[in-house]
């Protein structure tokens, strides 16, 4: 533990204004920096990354064609028909845009780690990374040599650059996989959309 470090992460925020009653306003998401100082901040504590030949992965295979975004019982969501891949609550424009950004990449494969608690996600397009750019997305570029597993204020971390990537709380294993999912299919940006509520987060070379 580094003692009296400065520490730095950073993360996307949006404003949704909730009043008046079904008026739904949100801004565009911004990234933005937290820079944390004095007691209570703890430094990187590393952890041990998976090897390549170990990587255990839980994907479900579907078609993108066929995926839509669709309303079941006031919840909007995203699947193809066979499998539900995502749930938005009532967002129906998050719901869409997911929709779309699966097929412009033709993204076939959503995969996951944790169990019975999702910690982290990533999409495929058979067996690779999405490659490309779509239009209205937010994306911020990482090298997957260099990004570690750590610890910053209790919380397990996938950290490039003093940011941390993807917060995985107190899940260490699964922290502890990310480098090898990252490293084996060459992710080199985290995506999210540049506006709305951010619940569809993706990597792509």
């Amino acid at each position: 533990m580094i003692e009296n470090a400065a520490a730095a992460s950073e993360t996307w925020a949006y404003i949704e204004a909730v009043r008046p009653v079904n008026v739904k306003t949100q801004s565009n998401t911004v990234f933005f920096n937290a820079r944390c100082t004095g007691p209570g901040t703890e430094g990187l504590e590393g952890g041990s990354a998976e090897k390549k030949g170990d990587i255990k992965e839980d994907c479900v295979v579907f078609d993108p064609a066929r995926t839509t975004a669709y309303e079941e019982q006031h919840i909007w969501k995203v699947g193809d028909g066979t499998h539900t891949l995502f749930s938005f609550g009532v967002d129906r424009i998050e719901a869409e845009n997911a929709r779309d950004i699966i097929r412009y990449y033709h993204m076939n494969k959503s995969c996951s780690v944790g169990r019975p608690r999702v910690s982290f996600r990533y999409m495929l397009v058979d067996d690779a990374a999405p490659a490309g750019l779509f239009k209205g997305e937010a994306c911020r570029p990482f090298d997957p040599a260099t990004t570690v597993v750590g610890r910053f204020n209790n919380r397990w971390g996938l950290r490039y650059d003093k940011r941390t990537l993807i917060d995985f709380g107190d899940q260490k294993d699964d922290a502890d996989r990310a480098p090898a999912i990252i490293g084996k299919y060459g992710f080199a940006h985290m995506c999210v959309m540049a506006a709305g509520k951010v619940d569809f987060l993706y990597l792509r070379k």
